[in-house]
């Protein structure tokens, strides 16, 4: 059989479509937010990025923390000033607020466990050098780059 040399026409030429390997939510993820969370989360990270039961297990307390922080915060946005008045309702508030504080904590931690964050991606050395010469690296700092790209 000969093949043809140079260039390959159009035609000839087949592209692969890629597929990525779908993790499908763990079953303590009942709520349907918390489902869309993980797929958000499985959709933006590199294949394989959760691959591990540990890394799994995290991102699922991960997606609990956000839909719950969610549901704080849109308690606190319906909650209205003049409520704040009587002692009653500036004791709920300081409670919704500190509550929504709690999982905001958690949430970071988490995601910063999970390499999720920019900055915990950067190796210590990489980190270094964008801190003394951050001009250099553009606007986002190359944040999008993994510590094995360095």
């Amino acid at each position: 059989m000969t093949t043809k040399r140079g260039r390959k026409a159009r035609g000839d030429l087949k592209v692969v479509p890629l597929r990525r390997k779908q993790l499908e939510p763990p079953p303590e993820l009942r709520a349907a937010r918390e489902r869309e969370i993980w797929d958000q989360m499985i959709r933006g990270e590199p294949e394989g990025w959760f691959d591990t039961i540990g890394n799994q297990r995290l991102l699922a307390q991960y997606c609990r923390s956000e839909d719950r922080l969610g549901q704080f915060d849109s308690v606190i946005d319906q909650f209205q000033i003049e409520w704040i008045k009587s002692e009653k309702g500036a004791k709920r508030y300081i409670i919704l607020m500190g509550q929504a504080e709690k999982m905001n904590r958690l949430s970071l931690a988490i995601a910063t466990k999970l390499r999720l964050t920019n900055q915990s991606r950067y190796s210590h050395k990489r980190a270094g050098t964008i801190a003394r010469n951050p001009d250099s690296y553009g606007d986002d700092g190359d944040a999008g780059a993994l510590p094995s790209e360095y």
